[in-house]
């Protein structure tokens, strides 16, 4: 399971009307070995979170800093699992660790629904399901690349330009895809799946990706 970021700009649903200020008593390590292992549970595959950060305030495991300060409480996770692209979203607690900390016991509790029998076919999280409109989730979180079409310029992109925007378009950081073959084929396949018009990008979206693969001898 990978775990990749992705910086939100603003938080993309309104806002919870009221907060709770101290919502549970596990400690940060505890909350994420108890995601994770709910995550491990599901079989999910690649994990999104997105948050009001920037890259210097996550781990290199892809979950935050337990002294993070985002500028908004609000989690998202978009999990890809064999079900489909589940999101999970809460602001409900002011402090962020909390809003992590409700996820993992929203997905405990549906997994928890298995234990009766009446499911089989993990109907319980068709309601996560992200939306199959693009426009719908996508939109959001503001236009995924720069309004700029790499081919406009050509040859004259650098190597480390076309890392960045793999990275931007992954979630994952450059420095990993460089070091780990596994990170990169996964990063690769995120960003293809952003990038592609048949899955909420465009055609300049992708061909820019395209462009940005080849000048680092990927295709």
């Amino acid at each position: 399971m990978t775990i990749s970021f992705r910086p939100l700009d603003k938080w993309p649903y309104a806002d919870a009307p009221t907060r709770r200020g101290y919502a549970y008593k596990a400690d940060y390590s505890t909350i994420i070995a108890d995601l994770e292992a709910e995550l491990d549970a599901l079989d999910a595959k690649d994990v999104m979170l997105s948050m009001m950060l920037t890259r210097k305030d996550i781990r290199r495991d892809g979950w935050p800093l337990a002294s993070a300060r985002p500028l908004h409480p609000g989690v998202i996770l978009l999990v890809y699992t064999q079900t489909g692209e589940l999101e999970f979203a809460c602001d409900d607690n002011a402090r962020w660790q909390h809003n992590l900390r409700a996820i993992s016991l929203t997905l405990e509790a549906l997994r928890a629904v298995d234990r009766h029998g009446a499911t089989k076919r993990r109907q319980q999280y068709a309601g996560y399901l992200a939306a199959p409109n693009p426009a719908d989730y996508r939109d959001p979180f503001g236009p995924a690349v720069s309004p700029s079409d790499w081919e406009a310029v050509g040859s004259t992109r650098t190597a480390q330009e076309a890392w960045d925007f793999l990275s931007e378009q992954s979630g994952l950081p450059p420095e990993l895809m460089r070091d780990d073959p596994d990170a990169l084929r996964t990063g690769t396949r995120l960003a293809k799946k952003r990038c592609h018009p048949d899955t909420g990008g465009s055609d300049a979206q992708f061909r820019r990706l395209t462009a940005a693969l080849e000048a680092l001898g990927l295709t």
